[in-house]
């Protein structure tokens, strides 16, 4: 019965072979062998649940010759169940007895002690599928990565997840270890890696559920070089805009709108202003904003704009307004009188011109200079002539560039 049996099992004639072993399962010299084979016919026939429970009472006696691998074939069962707990013990007492371990078995290992969130141990059995080039080392590589996350170990994660990304075994294990190399490299400092990798990541995966994060990340690479260009054109490309994405856009839009004033695009600028107002996250940018939408309707002759966005600039940054180089105080107060200056509005003129005689930064002198002329000349208007005349003196002492104009001006009021 036995010799029977074996050779209907390795004929794969299991139902045959299970009824000659069960003829001798109690027979001594048999006893110890047998119920190994049986319990592995149940494993083929895909009845787990029999083979539990017919095999573990077994191993509780320990007197099996194939005991240690009918230890494997329980964890293995229970592996497949999705029981990671119970499949661990079984696990590694196979290994602890084992001579050596294909990589299947040092997988399943790692992934009960990853399941079972003893991640030291499971790192250290990812480690040594590394250097194997097929879906298996893909899948261990990608939950290498994912260990090292949760363990904190992020220069190590971006190195697991980079091995995985060269894989093409698993799609998307792939696609997410893509965004995580080029995340990891951000937060690492690889500016250029992360800046390279996440543009080839959105080129690539146009619909990946990372894309919004992988855009958001691109969107700060671009801002912290100042391209400003490309960072709106990724950024304008996110669905759902959310208050981290939100900040980004204000700062990205304002930044590109300064550029565009720098190189006379006027109307561009302000529409990219206008589009950083509906995101107030950062007061000063936006008090900033307002005071080039202010300066922008200056350039245009608007005079009425100009008063207006000026005006809200100075109001809401209070007794300090932001300032962000010729955007600044002084300026705002210069630009202010002009344009009341220019609708012949001289006293309320006069009381910008008087506050814009303040220096501020690095032009903050020849600004000065320039509106006390320009208060000199509202004294003038209001026919002030005391006034005016002792402003204009204080412009030709100044040898400062208007002092030919002041001349002229005090030859008028004699």
């Amino acid at each position: 019965n036995y010799y029977d049996g074996f050779i209907a099992y390795y004929d794969k004639q299991y139902p045959e072979a299970l009824e000659s072993f069960q003829r001798v399962v109690d027979q001594p010299k048999y006893d110890v062998i047998v119920p190994y084979y049986i319990a592995e016919i149940y494993y083929y026939q895909n009845k787990p649940d029999k083979l539990l429970s017919y095999a573990e009472p077994y191993l509780k006696s320990g007197k099996l010759y194939y005991n240690d691998d009918l230890k494997h074939l329980v964890g293995q069962t229970y592996f497949e169940q999705k029981d990671y707990s119970k499949a661990l013990p079984y696990l590694e007492a196979y290994e602890s007895g084992a001579s050596t371990l294909n990589k299947e078995d040092v997988y399943e290992l790692a992934y009960c002690y990853y399941q079972t969130n003893n991640l030291p141990k499971a790192i250290a059995g990812f480690k040594q599928l590394s250097g194997t080039d097929d879906s298996l080392g893909q899948n261990s590589m990608y939950l290498l990565g994912d260990c090292y996350l949760k363990t904190g170990q992020k220069a190590e994660a971006r190195n697991a997840f980079a091995y995985c990304a060269r894989s093409n075994y698993n799609l998307k294990q792939q696609e997410v270890s893509r965004f995580n190399y080029g995340k990891l490299s951000y937060e690492l400092g690889y500016q250029d890696a992360a800046l390279n990798s996440l543009k080839q990541f959105v080129t690539d995966y146009p619909q990946s559920s990372y894309g919004s994060e992988a855009r958001e990340i691109l969107a700060h690479l671009f801002m912290n070089t100042d391209d400003y260009k490309n960072a709106l054109t990724v950024v304008e490309a996110i669905p759902d805009k959310t208050p981290e994405v939100q900040r980004a856009y204000q700062r990205i839009t304002f930044g590109r709108a300064v550029q565009l004033i720098n190189d006379g695009d006027l109307d561009a600028a302000d529409q990219l202003l206008t589009t950083s107002l509906k995101y107030p996250s950062d007061k000063s940018l936006q008090q900033l904003a307002m005071f080039w939408k202010g300066e922008i309707a200056l350039r245009r002759g608007n005079a009425d704009g100009a008063i207006q966005w000026t005006n809200q600039y100075l109001s809401l940054g209070g007794p300090a307004p932001a300032a962000l180089g010729e955007a600044n105080e002084q300026t705002a107060h210069y630009n202010l009188g002009y344009s009341l200056l220019k609708k012949q509005q001289y006293s309320e003129a006069l009381q910008q011109f008087q506050q814009a005689q303040q220096a501020y930064g690095t032009n903050g002198a020849q600004i000065a200079n320039d509106a006390t002329l320009r208060a000199a000349d509202c004294y003038y208007m209001l026919k002030d002539y005391d006034n005016a005349q002792s402003l204009y003196n204080k412009a030709i002492a100044s040898g400062q560039p208007g002092s030919d104009y002041a001349l002229y001006q005090k030859g008028i009021i004699s």
